[in-house]
């Protein structure tokens, strides 16, 4: 599966289920017309746009796509950059603004998700949620994106 599948499997996956809201999808074609776009602005005037922000019942999460976990370690470098720059109390701030909903610092994650989980994990970070679509779509379709989520925290 290609980034631009996976992205959409989950964004349908976030909008059917009930509790489940997505807040910014930005559409691997560039269309966004199905949901806001939500760009993080950092101190320096750089622009920080993730491909997914889904809010659970509890959870706020910021979602990087790609199609194999790979291609994915550019973006766990850049939400670490987007941490480093805005702090979990900018993201909190900012994301905020841009919903006009309230958002528990506790309850952001930041994520990458992808396909194919090749085996190259020492140069992940740490900080960053790994969502392989590979191994989780049973239990994303039989359980929910929601409480699979919550599973991995």
């Amino acid at each position: 599966m290609n980034e631009e599948e996976l992205s959409i499997q989950l964004f349908k996956q976030a909008s059917s289920e009930q509790g489940t809201e997505v807040l910014s999808w930005q559409g691997v074609d560039g269309k966004n017309y199905f949901a806001r776009d939500i760009k993080f602005r950092l101190t320096s005037g750089e622009r920080i746009e993730p491909d997914l922000i889904i809010r659970t019942s509890d959870q706020i999460w910021i979602i990087e796509l790609k199609g194999s976990h790979a291609e994915a370690l550019s973006d766990e470098v850049k939400l670490c950059h987007l941490k480093t720059h805005l702090g979990m109390d900018g993201i909190a701030d900012q994301l905020k603004r841009h919903t006009s909903q309230p958002v528990n610092l506790s309850s952001i994650y930041l994520a990458v998700a992808y396909d194919a989980n090749d085996p190259i994990s020492a140069a992940c970070e740490s900080s960053v949620v790994h969502i392989s679509w590979e191994a989780l779509q049973d239990k994303i379709r039989k359980d929910g994106l929601a409480k699979t989520l919550i599973g991995l925290t």
